[in-house]
């Protein structure tokens, strides 16, 4: 399932339940989306694949 696509479920979702959509939940939406998505991708590449995002999503020391 792409990204986009669980995305905007996720925002058909949240509309029916007669919500307003504004850009903070958008935002909350996206992060819930990825983290599903991190889910995802651990489960079929194992731990190493996580570590590896873990690493890539830390803010970097300037």
């Amino acid at each position: 399932m792409s990204f986009s696509f669980y995305l905007y479920i996720e925002i058909i979702k949240e509309t029916r339940k007669g919500r307003l959509i504004n850009l903070k939940q958008i935002g909350k939406l996206i992060y819930l989306s990825f983290k599903f998505l991190l889910k995802i991708s651990a489960f079929s590449d194992g731990r190493r694949r996580t570590e590896n995002i873990k690493l890539a999503l830390s803010p970097r020391d300037s």
